[in-house]
């Protein structure tokens, strides 16, 4: 197998930054954090650091929206809102589609002595 660098750049972080580079040596992959720090991982240990890096990520999302209202890149709060608007008008669209092939209303509570309901 051959031995080939994915990722070589330079990551920001709260004391500066540190070049990050990502080896792929066989079935492991070698994350270098500089010179000071580096993880020799195999694809499932990828995946459970990439798990949790999502979930912090999401936690310090929900946390910063919750608190402060404050987005932290110009453009951020609008892509978060055109977001949300899509979402809308999307769950907006397969209500009426649903309504429109259903038998019954979809607020109406379920009647199983109901003949339609057979």
């Amino acid at each position: 197998m051959e031995n080939y660098i994915m990722h070589d750049t330079s990551l920001e972080h709260d004391g500066g930054s540190h070049n990050l580079e990502v080896e792929i040596e066989g079935n492991q992959a070698v994350i270098r954090f500089g010179a000071s720090f580096t993880l020799r991982m195999s694809e499932t240990q990828i995946d459970k650091l990439r798990e949790i890096l999502y979930e912090t990520s999401r936690e310090l999302c929900i946390n910063r929206r919750d608190t402060t209202g404050v987005y932290d890149d110009e453009g951020s709060e609008e892509r978060y809102n055109a977001v949300n608007d899509a979402m809308d008008a999307l769950s907006d669209r397969v209500m009426k589609e649903t309504q429109a092939t259903a038998a019954v209303d979809p607020y109406e509570p379920y009647n199983p002595n109901d003949p339609a309901n057979w």
